[in-house]
C-alpha cells in the first residue's frame, strides 16, 4: 500500500477532493509551520465598528469548572496547525509496505455539527480554568436543550490569553487527560485557503460532546477552552462523519 493510500484508508469518509489536496500538500511539502493570531481574535477590530454603529454586542458566559485531576500539563492545537499520519512504529521501515490505519471514533445517534445563529458576537481569550461557547454553540444548546443531541464541536485552548503554540507532545498530553476522563476529543480534517484561493487540508482538536458533558467540562485550570463548530476555509460546516482520530501518536506537525 502506498502513502496515498494510508492517508485515505487512515482518515476514512472525508470528500476525496480534499483528501487529494492534502496528499498533494504532503508529497510538494508546502504547507510551512506557522502561528498566527488567533482568527476570531483578528475580526475584533471589525466588530467594534459595528458596535459604534450601533450592532449588537454580546458578552457569552463563562463557566469555570474544577480541576478534576492531578495532570496540570496541557496544551492546544491551534486553528490553523497542519497535521500529517504518520506510519506505525512497529511496521516495516519500507514505506510502500506500511500501512496506518488509525482508530477513529463516531458517535452513534443525531449528531448537531452546524448551527446558524441570528446573533453576532466579539470573542476575547478565555482566562485560565474558565471556557466558553462561541454564540452559535450557545444557541443551539438552548434550542436542542431538551433532546438527546450529540454535538461536534472544535476546541481552542489558551494560555496567558494566547492560543497555544503547536506543540505536539503537550497536545497529546492534554488529549489523553481528557480521554481518560470520558470525553471523545480528538483530531478532525477541515480545509483552508493557502495563496491564492489554493485549499490545504490540515487537522485540529475537535470532539463530540452531549449538553451535560458540556455544562460539566472539566478544565485543566492553567487552560482556557473556547467550543465552536467546526468551519471549513469557506465557513461551510465540517461534517461530523468523518469521526476523529483518537491514535493521536499518528498526527504528526
Amino acid at each position: 500500500m502506498t502513502k496515498n493510500e494510508q492517508l485515505i484508508d487512515a482518515i476514512g469518509s472525508v470528500d476525496v477532493k480534499y483528501i487529494d489536496e492534502f496528499i498533494a500538500a504532503k508529497i510538494e511539502n508546502k504547507i510551512k509551520k506557522h502561528r498566527r493570531p488567533w482568527k476570531k481574535i483578528a475580526e475584533i477590530a471589525a466588530c467594534f465598528m459595528l458596535i459604534v454603529s450601533g450592532a449588537l454586542f454580546i458578552n457569552l458566559p463563562l463557566h469555570n469548572r474544577s480541576l478534576n485531576t492531578k495532570s496540570t500539563n496541557g496544551p492546544m492545537f491551534g486553528d490553523d496547525i497542519a497535521g500529517y499520519l504518520s506510519p506505525s512504529q512497529d511496521q516495516d521501515s519500507n514505506p510502500e509496505t506500511l500501512t496506518t490505519v488509525a482508530k477513529r471514533y463516531v458517535p452513534t445517534g443525531k449528531v448537531i455539527d452546524s448551527y446558524t445563529s441570528n446573533s453576532a458576537a466579539c470573542y476575547i481569550p478565555p482566562d485560565a480554568g474558565k471556557y466558553f461557547y462561541f454564540i452559535e454553540v450557545n444557541d443551539a444548546l438552548k434550542k436542542y436543550n431538551d433532546q438527546n443531541l450529540t454535538y461536534f464541536l472544535a476546541i481552542d485552548i489558551f494560555a496567558d490569553n494566547k492560543a497555544l503554540n503547536n506543540s505536539k507532545d503537550e497536545l497529546n498530553i492534554e488529549l489523553q487527560r481528557l480521554n481518560n476522563l470520558g470525553y471523545h476529543v480528538g483530531y478532525a480534517m477541515y480545509w483552508e485557503y493557502q495563496g491564492k484561493e489554493e485549499q490545504v487540508s490540515k487537522f485540529r482538536v475537535a470532539g463530540f460532546f452531549t449538553k451535560e458533558e458540556l455544562d460539566s467540562f472539566c478544565v485543566n485550570k492553567i487552560y482556557g477552552y473556547a467550543f465552536s463548530f467546526m468551519l471549513n476555509g469557506d465557513h461551510s460546516p465540517v461534517s461530523s462523519q468523518q469521526g476523529i482520530i483518537t491514535d493521536y501518536d499518528l498526527i504528526v506537525e
